[in-house]
């Protein structure tokens, strides 16, 4: 009997340790806060769930960091830790009509995360999948339309 306790312990402890460290996809902006272009944009381009109101977005400023959870499917229509997902990334000054620079598309696992950091100009963006590892995407590029994340 203390056998069968002790291992339903161990089995909750597991689930609220992998619980902790699960957090789905996310973004952090690590800029130098006095840069005039140090706002960090990104918008999900595929995989989203219920239409264009569930698309992940967020702006951060330096220091701030936005996630969604690989289970919420409205952020991730395939499901699981190792979806393919595209984002649109740029950059920009904090006040309106400033100049946007560094328009891309980030590939992204639905458990990974992506950080970026240094000069914002020219910025290094680090991608990691859902256990930590550093991924690199090689498949193509992103067929979809510019549009598709405006």
């Amino acid at each position: 009997m203390i056998l069968f306790v002790w291992a339903i312990l161990v089995l909750l402890w597991s689930s609220v340790e992998l619980s902790v460290h699960v957090a789905g996809f996310c973004f952090e902006n690590q800029f130098d806060p006095n840069a005039e272009n140090k706002l960090l944009t990104i918008r999900q381009v595929n995989n989203f769930g219920n239409g264009w109101p569930s698309k992940f977005e967020c702006t951060l400023h330096p220091g701030e960091k936005s996630c969604c959870n690989y289970n919420n499917m409205d952020c991730n229509a395939l499901g699981g830790n190792d979806a393919p997902t595209v984002f649109a990334r740029w950059i920009h000054p904090d006040q309106e009509g400033g100049q946007i620079h560094g328009l891309s598309y980030l590939y992204m696992l639905s458990g990974g995360s992506c950080r970026h950091a240094g000069n914002p100009m020219n910025p290094r963006v680090d991608i990691w999948d859902a256990y930590g590892d550093p991924y690199v995407y090689t498949g193509p590029p992103y067929s979809g339309s510019a549009w598709d994340a405006f």
